[in-house]
C-alpha cells in the first residue's frame, strides 16, 4: 500500500516549484522531473535575459495560473493515495 501523502504540501510543493509535488507523491515521476527542470531553466533565464514589462506582467499571471493548475492536481493526486 502506498505510503499516505498530504494533499496540501504537494499542491505547495507544485505551486511553488512546478512537478515537486508529483516527485513528493512519488507519482508521474518523468513528468514531475521534467516539469522540475523546465522550471527551474525558465527562472534562470529569467534572471539573465529578463523581459520588457507588459511581456513579463502576461507571463507572470500565466504562470501562476499554471501553477494553480497543478497545485490542484497535485492535491487531487495526493488525496487519492490517502
Amino acid at each position: 500500500m502506498p505510503k499516505r501523502k498530504n494533499p496540501w504540501i504537494a499542491a505547495i510543493l507544485n505551486f511553488i516549484l512546478w512537478g515537486l509535488g508529483y516527485l513528493y507523491n512519488g507519482k508521474r515521476l518523468a513528468l514531475g522531473l521534467l516539469l522540475l527542470i523546465g522550471d527551474m531553466m525558465q527562472n534562470i533565464i529569467w534572471l539573465f535575459v529578463g523581459a520588457d514589462l507588459p511581456l513579463m506582467l502576461a507571463a507572470v499571471i500565466s504562470f501562476v495560473l499554471i501553477s494553480i493548475g497543478l497545485a490542484y492536481d497535485a492535491f487531487k493526486e495526493a488525496k487519492k493515495m490517502k
